[in-house]
């Protein structure tokens, strides 16, 4: 009963092929992921009392007051990041940088959502 099975496997061409291919697509997607995500185009940051929808491309810093904090958020061509704030916890502006459509950066205490969007998503007004 300690005996094998007796199938005996082997190594084909096509074997090869497909663990080429598998490791080429996986290099593609370490290096090179932006050719198989939706860039956004825009961001949209939702605070206590308003709602504004940003254009990626011009370098702009835009202050958001919100339940008592402040944020500074930074906006250019290579994405979105919270430069500064006042809360205590920091999560948003240890969130790094954003890039692609559905990144979001939250702030909890002040209450803020920053949110990447395509460019065929539906925005009510656009700013700068």
């Amino acid at each position: 009963m300690g005996e094998g099975l007796g199938v005996k496997t082997k190594l084909t061409f096509w074997d090869i092929v497909a663990a080429v291919g598998i490791l080429c697509l996986a290099l593609l997607l370490a290096f090179f992921p932006r050719a198989f995500f939706s860039a956004s185009t825009s961001v949209k940051i939702i605070g206590e009392t308003y709602e504004e929808v940003f254009s990626l491309g011009k370098a702009q810093d835009v202050t958001i007051e919100s339940h008592g904090h402040s944020l500074v958020v930074h906006i250019d061509e290579n994405g979105v990041y919270v430069r500064a704030t006042d809360c205590e916890d920091k999560i948003c502006k240890n969130s790094g940088v954003i890039e692609k459509s559905g990144q979001i950066i939250v702030c909890a205490p002040a209450g803020v959502r920053i949110e990447m969007i395509s460019g065929d998503e539906e925005a009510d007004y656009v700013i700068g």
